[in-house]
């Protein structure tokens, strides 16, 4: 997949969670949570994401690895401010066989920048939507054992953003309901009407849609479309 649809997935899924879950009175009014954009893709014009792609100075990097949200309890103390980063995995990996539905992938630079954060106190999660993992919208701090694999070189014969990736189980991860209740005190009943909706938007959504690769059994098959596993709460 290469950048600009990444991105472009990337603005539709928070667009989503924004109008569906964080700009709604009982997150926003009565929760006190401020959602705020904060990495680079989001606000820093294309000459200069594009500049920062050519270096990999560590300044580049920090600034192109900022994670893409900021995620603010007003209500709450400082300790409650958690950078947030969007992910979209919608190609399943049929090679794996039936363990295809369990596995993410993510690219390698910013995987190993985010363990780093984090092994050096920082608290940064990352939002995954899986357009087919039985629990599409996951949530979690980041750690090795998620790691199926090791770095990923891309073969010559693979599409997509030619970059190293690796493979994440993701069956390690907390659901974002689950995350919101045990990090910040949202209880699920609060949650999941909320995430309902955001699913039910996100189903329909054509640039957050499963897309099998054209070598993969599931190809063509309407019986593996988007939400074909889900498990709504």
């Amino acid at each position: 997949m290469n950048f600009q649809r990444r991105v472009a997935q990337s603005v539709a899924l928070t667009d989503l969670l924004n109008d569906n879950y964080w700009a709604c009175s009982s997150i926003q009014n009565e929760q006190g949570f401020n959602h705020t954009a904060y990495g680079y893709e989001t606000h820093l014009p294309t000459e200069v994401r594009d500049r920062l792609l050519q270096t990999d100075d560590p300044t580049a990097l920090a600034i192109r690895f900022a994670p893409d949200y900021l995620v603010t309890q007003v209500a709450g103390s400082a300790s409650e401010i958690l950078k947030l980063e969007y992910k979209t995995t919608t190609t399943p990996r049929y090679s794996t066989g039936d363990r295809q539905w369990n596995i993410g992938q993510i690219e390698a630079d910013p995987w190993e920048y985010y363990l780093r954060l984090r092994n050096a106190g920082e608290r940064l999660a990352l939002f995954i939507y899986c357009s087919f993992h039985s629990r599409p919208l996951l949530c979690d701090y980041p750690i090795t054992e998620w790691q199926e694999s090791t770095r990923q070189k891309v073969r010559a014969t693979q599409t997509g953003s030619s970059t190293d990736y690796y493979n994440l189980d993701l069956t390690q991860l907390r659901t974002f309901s689950q995350f919101m209740a045990e990090e910040f005190g949202v209880h699920t009943g609060i949650s999941d009407p909320l995430i309902r909706n955001v699913l039910a938007s996100v189903q329909i959504h054509p640039l957050l849609q499963t897309r099998h690769d054209t070598r993969s059994p599931c190809h063509e098959d309407l019986d593996y479309a988007t939400g074909f596993n889900w498990e709504i709460p």
